[in-house]
């Protein structure tokens, strides 16, 4: 069963089940199958429009690599070919998603500390 507490989602692909998750090797793989960093795929996630379903299905398959390290691009076609599509986008929103779930919100990199921002007291 998959933990989302690991950033895992589990999916059936025809009468299989798969696990889905973004390690961090999981990301560094995906890294180099993209050839850009994770800031600019999270980007390219967020920009539907302009996403390929090509990129779509690298990203699937790095997704792949936690749960099997030696699912080939080939292997990972066959189990994609089996989601519909709008499915497989979601697992991998979900997946990647989870992957990075204390991430800040935009414009709180750096929150202020109590004391610091006119509310509460300062030590």
């Amino acid at each position: 069963m998959a933990n989302p507490h690991k950033g895992e989602v589990t999916f059936k692909a025809g009468e299989d089940s798969h696990t889905l998750s973004f390690s961090a090797n999981a990301l560094a793989e995906l890294e180099d199958m993209l050839g850009v960093g994770v800031n600019e795929i999270g980007s390219l996630m967020a920009d539907p429009a302009n996403i390929r379903m090509t990129t779509m299905r690298t990203i699937f398959h790095a997704g792949l690599l936690d749960e099997n390290p030696d699912v080939d691009l080939k292997q990972a076609k066959a189990i994609f070919s089996k989601v519909m599509p709008t499915e497989a986008v979601g697992l991998i929103v979900r997946a990647f998603t989870l992957a990075f779930p204390d991430a800040p919100a935009e414009g709180d990199a750096n929150p202020p500390k109590p004391g610091q921002d006119g509310t509460g007291q300062s030590s």
